[in-house]
């Protein structure tokens, strides 16, 4: 029904705007004019107007003069509502290219949107199908170089021996380190011992009178 009544509406304003495209009108520039030639129109009548008084057949100058300016203003109303009526169609164009543009832009939207859901789709199925098949390969690559329960047994022993290897190297380093470290305060000691001054003599006792 929405699109019906847009093709309606398309027929109809169409119309307008090609026969004001073709005529070539500027609508404001017309606008301007007529008010302008409303006001000289207005001026002439208020000219004629004087002159009459001047004249003897007062009425019946003023009567003609109103006349024409009737004929001039109507004449200048019909343009006005040609004026008016080409607008209205303009717009109704517009706005019917508006809503055009409006529902193509909500059609590509749309397009979009499905595009992306699908290759979001496709992406999270194959990454399911990769993983399980990753998955698959570890447990067989896990059971074929499962080794037997001796040679299992004997990695274990030889990582129990380079632990203890280890633990051993490092109380060895340990007691080097402490050792030195005793060696230095010995012998920095001696060291403070030996600058340390000697202590002075005591004092004579003195002679007896």
């Amino acid at each position: 029904m929405k699109k019906i009544a847009i093709a309606c509406f398309a027929c109809f304003a169409c119309f307008g705007a090609l026969a004001a495209a073709a005529q070539g009108i500027d609508v404001p520039a017309e606008r301007n004019r007529i008010a302008s030639e409303r006001e000289a129109i207005e001026a002439r009548l208020a000219a004629e107007e004087k002159e009459c008084r001047a004249k003897f057949a007062v009425t019946d100058c003023v009567a003609a003069a109103r006349a024409r300016h009737r004929e001039a203003m109507a004449e200048l109303r019909r343009q006005e509502i040609t004026l008016n009526d080409m607008e209205r169609k303009r717009k109704a164009a517009e706005k019917l290219r508006d809503l055009q543009e409006r529902e193509t832009s909500s059609r590509e939207h749309d397009a979009l949107r499905k595009r992306d859901e699908s290759l979001q789709q496709f992406r999270e199925r194959e990454s399911r199908q990769t993983d399980k098949a990753a998955r698959k390969q570890r447990e067989e690559s896990g059971h074929a170089a499962k080794p037997p329960a001796s040679e299992r047994k004997a990695k274990a022993k030889d990582a129990a021996a380079q632990a203890a290897k280890a633990e051993e190297n490092r109380r060895a380093f340990e007691k080097r380190q402490r050792e030195a470290a005793e060696h230095r305060a010995r012998a920095q000691k001696r060291e403070a011992d030996r600058k340390k001054p000697l202590a002075a003599p005591l004092p004579k006792a003195a002679a007896s009178s």
